[in-house]
């Protein structure tokens, strides 16, 4: 029942909080300049930390898929880090691309896509490689694969859209530029749903993924 959530349990943690994803039993949660943590969720009323990784920089972002954990660490770029071990996590990779920040990340395997507009193939997790780019106009806050497409979300008011049917080189379908900071977005059916900082929430619609979208709602 949406109406009615109920807390069942909580952890104290390290550092700010700015992603969370959960794989199997387990939680990931990039925390800011405490790194990432990973924690056990196998019972939700008893979380319980087993592990820390303390990234280079500032851990803003982060996936997992398989045994890996890909973070997007700012000034250190993309993080590759070994969680086959819960208790003992080890950075196995890393991508650089000075001076760019790496805010934000979406991986459709075998791609990690971030924010800073690269397209990196992690096949191979020890040397994470480049091999496309694709349209980020400005820094990136949040990227969202949906399917063949990949949504970006920008600090400096707006959003793109980039068709994904070549997925190492993203082709950029358009940017929509609001007139407010744009944090995320995602899509449902024909509506898109945009978080527009103090601007609250946006509502786009389109009948076609390929016409430029128009917002129908603000409030």
């Amino acid at each position: 029942d949406p109406h009615n959530l109920t807390q069942v349990g909580s952890l104290a943690l390290s550092g700010e909080a700015q992603d969370v994803v959960v794989s199997g039993n387990y939680a990931y949660i990039a925390a800011s300049d405490a790194g990432m943590h990973i924690v056990d969720v196998s019972n939700p009323a008893a979380p319980v930390k087993r592990s820390t990784f303390d990234t280079a920089y500032i851990a803003e972002d982060v996936a997992v898929h398989g045994s890996y954990a890909y973070i997007a660490d700012r000034q250190g770029g993309l993080r590759v880090i070994d969680v086959s071990v819960p208790t003992a996590p080890v950075e196995v990779g890393f991508y650089l691309h000075s001076p760019y920040w790496a805010s934000s990340l979406a991986i459709a395997y075998p791609y990690v896509y971030l924010g800073i507009g690269d397209v990196l193939d992690v096949s191979s997790p020890t040397s994470p490689t480049l091999v496309g780019t694709f349209v980020a106009k400005a820094t990136v806050y949040s990227l969202t694969v949906d399917g063949n497409r990949l949504y970006a979300s920008r600090f400096d008011k707006g959003f793109s859209l980039n068709d994904l049917s070549d997925p190492a080189h993203p082709a950029l379908i358009f940017n929509y530029d609001t007139d407010r900071y744009a944090y995320k977005i995602v899509r449902s059916g024909e509506y898109f749903y945009l978080a527009g900082g103090y601007g609250g929430l946006e509502v786009f619609h389109s009948a076609s993924l390929l016409s430029i979208y128009l917002p129908i709602a603000r409030r």
